[in-house]
C-alpha cells in the first residue's frame, strides 16, 4: 500500500474488499455447505492487525472524499466509483465500532446531506460498523420514511441494533 504505485494500491484495496465480503458472508449467513464453509475459512485474513493498515485506509478514504465528495461517488466512472466505495466498507468491516472510522463517517456527506443514495450508503456503513450513537439513530429514523422497503428494513435493523428508546419508539410509530 505504501509503494506509491496507484495501480498496486487499487489492486490491494480490491483484494481487501474481496476478503471483507467473504468475512461478512461468514459472519451473517448460516453456511450449510461444508466445502464452501471450509473454503471461506481457508481465506480468512486478519487484516485488522496489519500494522498501520487502519490509518492508511482512513487517510486514503479521507483524501478521496475530500477531493470528490460523497455525492461524487455516483458520478465517477464505474471502476473509480466502486474503488472509493470499497474503502469505507473495508474499514467498517475490519474495525467495527472504531472511533477513528466513525469520525471519517461523521465527516461524511456534507456536500449533499439530503441525497437519498448517499444517505442510504451512509446508513449501510453505520449498520455494518455497528455504530451506536444519536447521530446514527437520527439518520436511521429519517430513513424509516424512505420509499424503498429495503432501506426501511435496514433502518429498522440499525435501530434494533442500537436499542435506543427514541429509535424503538420511532419504529413503533412508522412501522
Amino acid at each position: 500500500l505504501h509503494s506509491g504505485n496507484p495501480r498496486v494500491v487499487e489492486l490491494t484495496i480490491a483484494a481487501m474488499n474481496r476478503e471483507s465480503s467473504d468475512r461478512h458472508l461468514r459472519q451473517s449467513v448460516d453456511i450449510r455447505d461444508a466445502n464452501f464453509r471450509e473454503e471461506l475459512g481457508k481465506r480468512e485474513r486478519d487484516l485488522a492487525h496489519v500494522p498501520g493498515i487502519k490509518d492508511f485506509l482512513i487517510d486514503y478514504a479521507a483524501e478521496g472524499l475530500a477531493e470528490h465528495g460523497w455525492k461524487a461517488l455516483g458520478e465517477m466512472d464505474f471502476y473509480e466509483r466502486n474503488l472509493w466505495k470499497l474503502v469505507p466498507s473495508i474499514l467498517v468491516s475490519y474495525f467495527p465500532g472504531d472511533p477513528d472510522v466513525r469520525r471519517l463517517l461523521q465527516a461524511g456527506p456534507a456536500d449533499n446531506p439530503h441525497d437519498s443514495d448517499t444517505q442510504r450508503f451512509l446508513m449501510y456503513l453505520l449498520n455494518e460498523g455497528v455504530f451506536i450513537d444519536e447521530e446514527a439513530d437520527e439518520l436511521r429514523v429519517a430513513l424509516l420514511a424512505d420509499e424503498d422497503p429495503i432501506t426501511v428494513g435496514s433502518a429498522a435493523h440499525g435501530l434494533a441494533l442500537s436499542g435506543s428508546e427514541a429509535g424503538l419508539e420511532a419504529m413503533g410509530r412508522v412501522l
